[in-house]
């Protein structure tokens, strides 16, 4: 492979670790939600307090077990299939031109400006989102 198509390869391996780490939340979730109504099926009205204590504890275990799962498996250098999880980090942050776009352990360039660009741009939108969502919410609750 020549280092543009590592560059994309790589690109595509960080996007799919993105939408498995949410989908993981997602999943813990849905774990806790299904062990609820399960228990509500099982032992209807009066849910035993270890059911819900085990149910909850099991759909946020199932979170960071997807997260650690994918984070092994995709965050990867497509040639020497080194993991580069720390180099990922770097190239997230602000600071990212400071940091090596080669992989640490064979030396082709994986990373190139268009992934730093793209993860600001979101890390943005996530956070100015996250700020409505909660400023919403706090002026229901002051109407209230």
């Amino acid at each position: 492979m020549d280092d543009t198509d590592l560059t994309g390869v790589m690109l595509a391996r960080i996007r799919k670790h993105m939408i498995v780490a949410v989908s993981g939340l997602v999943a813990g979730i849905a774990v806790i939600v299904v062990g609820r109504l399960l228990g509500g099926a099982v032992f209807g009205a009066e849910v035993p307090g270890w059911w819900r204590g085990l149910s909850f504890a099991v759909g946020i275990a199932t979170i960071p077990v997807i997260g650690f799962w994918s984070t092994f498996e995709f965050l990867r250098c497509p040639s020497c299939n080194g993991l580069v999880v720390f180099q990922v980090n770097a190239q997230a942050s602000p600071l990212a031109r400071r940091y090596s776009k080669e992989c640490r352990h064979c030396g082709k360039t994986i990373f190139d400006d268009r992934f730093s660009r793209r993860f600001r741009v979101v890390q943005m939108a996530v956070f100015f989102g996250t700020i409505l969502f909660f400023g919403g919410l706090a002026l229901l609750r002051m109407g209230q």
